[in-house]
Formats: C-alpha cells, structure tokens, sequence
C-alpha cells in the first residue's frame, strides 16, 4: 500500500474477505483513507492476536490516528466489569 501498489493491497485482501462472505474492495486513494480501510481488514484477520498496539503505531507513523485523542472506540472485546471500574482507583 505504502509503495504505491494498491492493486495488489487488494489482490491480498479480497480473497480473505471472500472466505468471510464479503464483498471485494478496492483502494482509491489517497493513501490516509486507504490506510484507515486497511486497518479495518487487519482487525477483522487479525483479531485477538496481539497484533493492535504495534498496528496503531504503524498507522500513526503515517499521520493516520485510528483513534482521536479522547476517543477509545468502541469494539470492546471483554468489558471491564463495573466493580472494577467503581473499586480500582487508577481506572478512568
């Protein structure tokens, strides 16, 4: 993606996405917006695997920030439970 190749960012991507019964994409520039669409295939190949810190920092490097300061998000996979959040001093 980064080298200019998106044909071939979406030659990797649509047969994963096929195996999922999804549509195929493609990438239309410019690069920050296909970024954004590549970092939603990863969470969905890549999930609970470990591999969203290091994604985070490889989007950033590129100016893409995932997730705007004061924001979270909102795919949670395991909530913390609100005892935790009411008895833990450091949380929010």
């Amino acid at each position: 993606m980064r080298a200019g190749d998106r044909g071939g960012a979406a030659a990797l991507v649509n047969p994963l996405r096929a195996a999922w019964g999804l549509p195929p994409i493609s990438f239309p520039g410019p690069l920050a917006a296909d970024l954004r669409i590549m970092a939603e295939e990863r969470s969905r190949e890549l999930f609970l695997t470990g591999e969203r810190l290091a994604t985070l920092r490889r989007y950033l490097k590129d100016g893409v920030d995932l997730f705007p300061a004061g924001t979270g998000g909102t795919a949670t996979c395991f909530p913390v439970p609100q005892q935790e959040l009411d008895t833990n001093p450091n949380a929010r």
